[in-house]
């Protein structure tokens, strides 16, 4: 998203509400001050947003990450994916203890 004022934005998410812990939070600017972004304001503790400059654009090919990268940590889809085998094994897990117990 661009804006009239020479800067771009995006928003930076977090599966884990990992900006609530100030140590993960600077960790993830870090990595996104290399491609210029800063931090504009924090949203919640799951999303930041962020601007940078756009004549930083001329960089991006430089760069050894996508600029534009909107997840920080873990995909939603590997969540989801976690999610759903710790679901199968508690079902299973219980199946089992149904069967130990008749």
């Amino acid at each position: 998203m661009t804006t009239d004022d020479g800067y771009e934005y995006k928003i930076l998410r977090s599966a884990w509400a990992t900006f609530r812990h100030p140590a993960r939070l600077r960790a993830a600017l870090d990595q996104e001050a290399e491609a210029g972004w800063d931090l504009f304001e924090k949203l919640d503790n799951n999303r930041v947003r962020l601007r940078r400059p756009i004549a930083c654009r001329a960089q991006d090919a430089e760069l050894h990450q996508d600029p534009y990268r909107t997840w920080s940590g873990m995909q939603p889809d590997a969540l989801t994916a976690i999610v759903i085998v710790a679901v199968f094994v508690v079902i299973l897990s219980i199946v089992g203890l149904v069967t130990l117990l008749k």
